[in-house]
This record gives C-alpha cells, structure tokens and sequence, in this order.
C-alpha cells in the first residue's frame, strides 16, 4: 500500500509539471522563436520518432502467444505487425496486406506489402504467416483457440490434433499472395486478422527478428530499449 501511495504521488508531480510546462508554451505563444530554438525543437521531435520509451508495470513477454494483458500487448505491438491492425481512432487499416479480395466470403486472398519487411532486410512473406499459425496452432497457448474462432477451416480439427498442420487452410500461393480458406462464410475476418496472436515470427524464433515499427537494440534485468526499424515499409512516417 505504502508503494502504491508514493506511486500515486510521484504521479500527481509529474502531471502538475506536465500541466505547468503545457500552460508556460501556451502563454509564450505569441513570442518570436528564434531560429535556434525551432532546430532544437524539431532535432527533439525527431528523437522522438526514433527512441520510444513505454513504462510498463508487468512482466514482459517477446512472444505474441505468451501475451496475457494489454501491457504486454502494446510493447507487441511496438515490435510486430500482422496483415491488419487498428489506428488510434480504433478504425481498421491495411498492415502488412496491401490489398484483400473475396467472392464469398469463405475464400480470401490477401496480397502482401512488397515493401514488408523484417529488421533485418528480409522480405515477409506469405510462408511466415501460414508458418506462424500453423506453428500456433499446435503450441501449448490458449490463444491458438482464435484460429477455430474466426473459421479457419479445419481449425478444430488441426488443434485437437486429429488432422496435420498442413490441413489448416492456409495457403502461400507466391510470397506475396496468401490465400485463407474458412469453415464457413465470414464477412469480417479482415477485422479478425489484428489479433496480437497472427502477427509472424520470424523462422529463428530464437531471433530478435521483428517486423514492426521498432525493433529490440538491446536488453537488461528490468528494461528492453526498442530504436526505429531501417527496414519498416512506413519509416518515415
């Protein structure tokens, strides 16, 4: 309780500083910035866009089927990028897939980013997906249940282990191209598809390998320093 109060305080200083800094800029709003100042100010939003620095009060986890809070989830996030993913207004947005197409519903073809690729300078390809969620699929984590969820055909069968991994329906046609095949007519599966459990792993998965907006540049006891990923398709922005 002790901790939690001084927690507590240490907040309502910071925020008091935050407030008192966002209420000093607005008063000088109307004074003249000098050339100087305005460099200083955009050499530090730049460093922003490169170093990010999340507090997390949790255990972390670098692997997306061992994510058990919304903590853990958003440094994920940080790092790894499925076929879709959710802007800050919580609207749908393409990720890795460029572009979707059905006839029925049950047959999807998704056609990647040629762009995409990990932090190394490889390219991510339809394999990595079909490779990540077959290998979910047989793995010890609760989360593989969202395959038979959004109607992955065979699924079920797949996770009680009655049919091959290779029965799962999912296809790399090119690596560029995956197709998806369902049980049964699903109109929103794009929604589906930003679930933390589909991002891909990279195929060392011993590797610090990451396809996301960062990557991990190093590690200690009670942090991971994350630095911008050279090779995400949006960089630069």
């Amino acid at each position: 309780m002790n901790n939690f109060l001084a927690l507590c305080q240490r907040s309502a200083v910071i925020f008091s500083i935050i407030l008192t800094v966002v209420a000093c800029d607005k008063l000088d709003n109307s004074k003249p910035v000098s050339p100087q100042v305005e460099a200083l100010k955009n050499t530090q939003l730049e460093s922003n866009r490169v170093e990010l620095k999340r507090g997390v009060y949790g255990d972390l986890t670098l692997q997306p089927w061992q994510a058990q809070s919304e903590e853990q989830t958003q440094l994920l996030r940080d790092l790894f990028e499925g076929l879709m993913a959710y802007d800050a207004q919580g609207n749908l947005i393409p990720a890795v897939a460029e572009s979707w197409q059905t006839k029925d519903n049950k047959t999807w073809i998704f056609t990647l980013r040629e762009n995409a690729k990990w932090s190394n300078g490889e390219a991510v390809t339809a394999s990595d997906f079909v490779q990540s969620w077959q290998t979910l699929s047989q793995s010890e984590s609760p989360l593989k249940n969202y395959l038979a969820f959004m109607n992955v055909k065979n699924a079920k069968a797949v996770l009680e282990k009655t049919l091959t991994v290779e029965s799962l329906g999912l296809f790399a046609e090119n690596d560029r191209t995956l197709r998806i095949e369902l049980d049964k007519a699903t109109p929103y599966l794009p929604e589906m598809l930003a679930h933390i459990s589909l991002v891909p792993q990279y195929r060392d998965p011993d590797s610090p390998v990451t396809n996301g907006a960062y990557m991990i540049e190093s590690e200690s006891v009670k942090s991971i320093y994350l630095t911008k990923n050279p090779y995400y398709w949006q960089k630069n922005n």
